[in-house]
Parts: structure tokens; C-alpha cells; sequence
């Protein structure tokens, strides 16, 4: 295992040296197993409350113009990693938008919604593993305010395999 370790630092480490000096390629950084961190890297994306419904498009469910930039981000790391990194996208709810199993479906969707949008734009099945909502159980900021919770609601990429 340390030899692959060792060959994946390798190939971010050449692939870091040709990148240029755009946001989305100097955002990335190296963890102790050799794959970019956990989710510094990725950005994810923020929704508006209660989205999606279902059956709605991602696009229209994200809060704001930072959310696409978000999406081309994350999708350019995707492209540069190893195809063999294992991946699964985790979604979250803010704890006043829902409660108990309605937390649980809607953060699901969100999860789903990124996940559907990156297997349209070119990212293989076989590197995602069946996306996971979280409901409202792993806030990033406080839901006591408005900016916090529109925090809380997001969805993104994680390396972990969160059971």
C-alpha cells in the first residue's frame, strides 16, 4: 500500500507542477495518504430551503452564482484524481427546515442532485458509491441564524465512506 501511496503523491505532485495559476487547479492540497484533502478541496454546494423537490434540477435548487462556480470546481478535481479513488456525495439539512425522516429524504435529495448532475457531466458511475443524506445531524455553522443554516444546507463530495 505505500508504493501506491507513493505513486499517487507522484501523480498529484507532476500534475500540481503543470497547473497553472487558476483558482480552481491551487485550491487542492495533499493529505498524509497521498489524495487531495477531505473536503477542503471540494466545495459542494448550498441550497435554498427545502430544495430540491423532487424531480427538480439541481441549478435551479442551489442558493446562488457561487454554487456553479462551485460545481466546475469540484468537476475539474474529479477529472484530475485517480479514477480508482473511491467518492461519495453526503448531503445535509439545517435543522429548522425539517424534522426527523423529512431531514433524512431531503438531505438524500440534495445528496442525489449533486450526484445526478456529476454522472451528467462525465463522471463514471462505477467512482461513486450510492450518495448519503445526513439530515441536519452534522451542522458546519450555527443554526441560530440565517447565514448559519444557509451553511448547513449543502451537499458535497467526501472521500470518506461515511456509514
Amino acid at each position: 500500500m505505500k508504493g501506491r501511496s507513493f505513486f499517487v503523491c507522484l501523480a498529484v505532485a507532476a500534475i500540481s507542477a503543470c497547473a497553472s495559476s487558476s483558482h480552481l487547479e491551487s485550491t487542492a492540497t495533499v493529505s498524509k495518504e497521498g489524495y487531495f484533502a477531505d473536503p477542503g478541496d471540494f466545495w459542494g454546494v448550498n441550497f435554498k430551503t427545502g430544495q430540491p423537490a423532487s424531480g427538480k434540477a439541481l441549478l435551479e435548487a442551489v442558493a446562488g452564482p457561487r454554487d456553479q462556480e462551485a460545481l466546475e470546481n469540484d468537476l475539474a478535481l474529479l477529472k484530475r484524481m485517480p479514477p480508482d479513488v473511491p467518492l461519495r456525495v453526503l448531503g445535509f439539512t439545517d435543522s429548522e427546515e425539517c424534522s426527523g425522516l423529512s431531514c433524512s429524504e431531503l438531505s438524500l435529495r440534495r445528496a442525489q442532485a449533486l450526484q445526478d448532475w456529476l454522472l451528467n457531466h462525465g463522471v463514471s458511475k462505477s467512482r461513486l458509491s450510492a450518495p448519503k443524506g445526513l439530515g441536519s445531524a452534522r451542522p458546519i455553522s450555527s443554526n441560530e441564524t440565517e447565514d448559519g443554516r444557509a451553511q448547513n444546507r449543502r451537499a458535497y463530495i467526501s472521500y470518506e465512506d461515511v456509514p
